[in-house]
């Protein structure tokens, strides 16, 4: 996660110069307050129970407070998808991410 589009950039060279046959993609997110040291992200996922574990989620929105994306994701607890609220410090990555193939 990171905060500005030059952050993303950057790491993108950094990925792509040590492989180039890699695809990078980006999720821009609507963000709701201003952000601090973390981000707490609201998920669609496909029902894992933990926002560390969601494989594929789908971004929703950033927000400021954790209590803000959790009132999010009552809200939208009737529409039948799978929600989680992940709170993460910005320029968290997954262990070993982006070089997994290199450790």
């Amino acid at each position: 996660m990171v905060r500005t589009e030059e952050e993303a950039r950057a790491l993108e060279a950094r990925v792509l110069g040590r492989h180039e046959q890699a695809r990078v993609m980006w999720e821009t997110l609507p963000v709701v307050g201003r952000l601090g040291d973390s981000v707490h992200l609201l998920l669609q996922s496909s029902g894992e129970s933990h926002a560390v574990e969601v494989t594929n989620p789908v971004g929703i929105a950033a927000f400021a407070d954790r209590e803000g994306a959790e009132r999010e994701l009552r809200a939208r607890a009737a529409d039948g998808r799978q929600y989680v609220v992940g709170s993460f410090p910005l320029g968290w990555r997954r262990a070993g991410w982006p070089f997994d193939a290199d450790r």
